[in-house]
């Protein structure tokens, strides 16, 4: 029943969208930013153990990657900024880590200011 509704859900979502204009033009690089962020996220904060986190840490840079392929114009810069940075994650410097957490924030908002709004999860 569940997976019926969910179906059912998309389709009236997706008939909404084309009725409004469609989507944004972002909505699958932020999509795509939001589910690699939040995999890493959600392995620190629940604290599954060092393998799971260095395992997610280190599949980041090509999650982002794979968004950066698919945004554009605002969003694509703020990627971009992210991409760049998240390898920093990985030597334990922590003021990478702040800088590439601040990064995260300016995704957001331009994923959000392109009409296509993402829930980033704490890791604390």
């Amino acid at each position: 029943m569940k997976t019926i509704l969910g179906v059912a859900g998309a389709a009236v979502l997706a008939i909404a969208l084309v009725a409004c204009g469609g989507a944004s033009k972002n909505a699958t690089a932020c999509k795509l930013y939001e589910d690699g962020y939040n995999q890493l996220a959600d392995s620190v904060r629940l604290n599954l153990g060092a393998d799971i986190v260095k395992s997610d840490r280190n599949m980041l840079p090509s999650r982002i990657k794979d968004a950066l392929d698919k945004a554009e114009g605002d969003v694509a810069v703020a990627i971009r900024e992210s991409k760049e940075l998240a390898p920093g994650l990985a030597s334990g410097d922590s003021d990478a880590g702040t800088a590439f957490f601040m990064t995260t924030d300016t995704v957001a908002e331009k994923c959000k200011a392109d009409g296509a709004p993402i829930e980033l999860h704490p890791t604390h």
